[in-house]
């Protein structure tokens, strides 16, 4: 699966501090998959 540019970014903004953070973008971009990506690692 491709590896989005985003998520080693989004790893550690949020999961050491428990904050969250907001993706928002054009609908089918992969948002949602990115996300459950970012879950399935953690």
């Amino acid at each position: 699966m491709i590896e989005w540019q985003l998520s080693r970014v989004l790893a550690g903004l949020c999961f050491p501090g428990r904050k969250m953070a907001f993706v928002s973008g054009p609908r089918q971009c992969g948002k949602t998959t990115l996300a459950k990506m970012l879950l399935a690692r953690r």
